[in-house]
């Protein structure tokens, strides 16, 4: 199979209990059907202790406790699936996250999601141009993509004036509303942390004087190789990926760590949900 990554991919490693936001809180844990088979093979007090954390309603998942933490998250923010049975042993969705897939004829394209803190960190920490490792045969996607990355990736240009010009090259127009509007459209949507609204009542305007463009040119260009695809609708996509980058900047203004939290929260609260990301792409980009 042929697999394309972005360059930083390599460097990614789970920072497991130093995690703040650890993704075994708060998320309901699917597990394939393989694993399952495994699990229920496993004798012993640990088989059983993982036969009574599965829940069988609707698809196969853990029983999280009563403070959302996954059964088998220790105290010290460690995984007593892996301390007793091995990494091998996670379902298949702990094994992936953060990374998400997307699939062509020719290779699958795999990236890390900004959902974890790690994750961001080092996606938006990173200084030098993003490229993508492994080999493409282009075609007129991949062609346009790279005119794209090109365009976002053009340091001698602002960057508001680099959005502008992919959302042209993309027959997308961003929406006339205020800062304002666009605050209490996100606040209508449904929201997993009580934080996020917090966060989106900081928004005051997409002025920009920060000076900070690298960490959100990255940004820009995660949003466009994981939204971007050949069957998605070129401008509402683009619209999308102007108007995250420009909510998290003026939340996050020219702090770095402000900028990788609301980043994670970003993701969490309208990537990760379908809902939110649908409601976003078709009514209002």
């Amino acid at each position: 199979m042929n697999v394309i990554v972005p360059d930083y991919y390599k460097d990614f490693e789970c920072i497991a209990d130093r995690c703040r936001h650890s993704c075994c809180i708060g998320w309901e844990i699917d597990i394939d059907d393989v694993t399952l088979s495994h699990y229920e093979s496993i004798k012993g007090d640990f088989g059983k202790r993982l036969k009574e954390n599965i829940s069988f309603e609707d698809t196969p998942h853990f029983r999280l406790r009563e403070d959302e933490r996954c059964p088998f998250l220790d105290e010290c923010g460690l995984c007593d699936i892996i301390k007793t049975l091995g990494k091998d042993a996670l379902c298949q969705i702990c094994d992936d996250h953060p990374r998400f897939k997307n699939y062509y004829p020719d290779r699958t394209e795999i990236g890390l999601g900004l959902c974890c803190e790690a994750a961001a960190e080092l996606i938006l920490g990173k200084k030098e141009k993003t490229y993508l490792v492994g080999s493409i045969e282009s075609d007129t996607f991949t062609a346009f993509r790279d005119r794209i990355f090109s365009i976002l990736q053009d340091r001698s240009v602002p960057l508001d004036k680099r959005a502008d010009k992919m959302l042209s090259l993309c027959g997308g127009e961003f929406p006339h509303k205020t800062a304002d509007e666009w605050r209490d459209i996100y606040l209508s949507l449904e929201r997993l942390d009580d934080e996020w609204e917090n966060c989106l009542n900081k928004i005051s305007d997409f002025s920009f004087s920060d000076g900070n463009d690298v960490p959100y040119e990255q940004l820009l260009v995660y949003f466009i190789y994981r939204h971007l695809t050949p069957d998605c609708d070129l401008s509402k996509t683009a619209v999308f990926a102007v108007l995250s980058y420009r909510i998290i900047r003026s939340i996050a203004g020219g702090d770095f760590e402000k900028l990788v939290e609301t980043a994670r929260m970003y993701s969490s609260e309208i990537e990760y949900s379908d809902e939110n990301a649908d409601i976003l792409i078709k009514k209002y980009c």
